[in-house]
């Protein structure tokens, strides 16, 4: 699954011993009876041994033990905290008229995601949008050969862009990424980089904390769902040729399209808990409008599972907006592109300005 319309398939308690010191009984040897002739001598008594009084110690951090797959579901999700550092430049990309790309880096629990942004020349506050790749063969992938097409259009119209490698994508650092729980662990982060540099020197000074957006394509659409079931910050999402929200459905479609060790495990989980790591459960918490865009000739992810997904966000509550393109492909091209884009940006402006 490819966001940048290139290439989509080329795919613990220690055991404490306790240590019992043996304790030696010493029997005192009697004192030899003095000769009849002579006085015996007092002995003094012997010093009383004092008594110890124990040092009171610490008792040791119980760690409580996870469930099998607990780690991954939203109720875990929602009691962490998000944090990273600030984003790092690492080297100018590109100049345009009204925008400049970096090459970027941040960390996420640990490890350094690498992330293409697009920074307006412009004044004032502006939104942030974060973009999500779908997948490739990590192979595959290449960081900067790629299509920006829907970035730098947000670009040219104002919005500042940041578009992460995903982890296990080089030159981004490799993590758990299970039901691609590490993935929305990274954005999550991001969201809170954002919201931590917003108005600092930097290449986030003119970034906007209270308008943060996100966009994500196939696989990175199922990210954004887990998203915003988890962080209440993102103030509108879009989701094009999305996968679905539901884990019974993405697991045997990336098991079977995928093979990919990232991933492997999964088809292990007993059905309840996948119910639990789905995001299509906590749908009714969706707070951020939602912009939905399938096109009708998606040969990878059918027509009918965005219809579903889009029904269920409906019947959840959610605020959501559904736009099926006729002659929609899994990547979007030509018309199709143009009718998505001015779609993307009228969202966007609406809901982030």
């Amino acid at each position: 699954m490819n966001v940048k319309y290139k290439k989509l398939l080329p795919l613990f308690i220690g055991l404490i011993l306790a240590c019992n010191t043996p304790r030696f009984f010493i029997t005192p040897t009697a004192a030899p009876t003095p000769p009849p002739s002579q006085t015996a001598t007092a002995t003094r008594a012997p010093s009383p041994t004092p008594t110890l009084t124990p040092t009171a110690t610490s008792s040791p951090t119980v760690t409580p033990t996870l469930e099998a797959y607990q780690q991954y579901s939203v109720e875990y999700l929602r009691a962490r905290a998000y944090t990273g550092s600030e984003i790092e430049l690492v080297e100018v990309l590109e100049e345009h008229e009204t925008f400049t790309k970096y090459s970027t880096r941040y960390q996420s629990d640990g490890l350094h995601i690498y992330a293409i942004a697009n920074i307006p020349k412009r004044e004032g506050i502006l939104p942030v949008i974060i973009t999500i790749h779908g997948y490739f063969y990590p192979a595959d992938y290449e960081y900067l050969d790629s299509e920006f097409g829907v970035e730098d259009e947000l670009a040219r119209q104002g919005f500042i862009t940041i578009h992460p490698t995903m982890r296990n994508y080089f030159p981004s650092e490799n993590g758990d990424n299970l039901f691609r729980v590490g993935d929305a662990i990274d954005i999550l982060n991001l969201i809170a980089v954002i919201k931590e540099q917003s108005g600092k020197a930097g290449l986030l000074q003119s970034a906007n904390p209270n308008a943060i957006g996100v966009a994500g394509h196939s696989m990175g659409g199922g990210i954004t769902l887990r998203a915003l079931t988890i962080n209440a910050d993102v103030k509108a999402a879009l989701l094009y040729s999305s996968t679905s929200g539901d884990e019974r459905q993405n697991v045997p479609f990336f098991d079977k399209f995928t093979h990919d060790p990232q991933f492997a495990g999964e088809t292990l989980a007993p059905k309840k808990t996948l119910d639990k790591i789905s995001a299509s459960s906590y749908y009714p918490s969706i707070t951020a409008p939602i912009l939905l865009v399938h096109g009708e000739k998606d040969w990878l992810i059918r027509i009918e599972q965005a219809e579903k997904t889009c029904d269920l966000l409906r019947s959840a509550g959610a605020k959501v907006s559904c736009v099926f393109l006729k002659y929609g492909q899994h990547t979007f091209a030509g018309k199709t592109m143009e009718d998505f884009l001015t779609r993307a940006v009228e969202f966007f402006q609406k809901h982030l300005r």
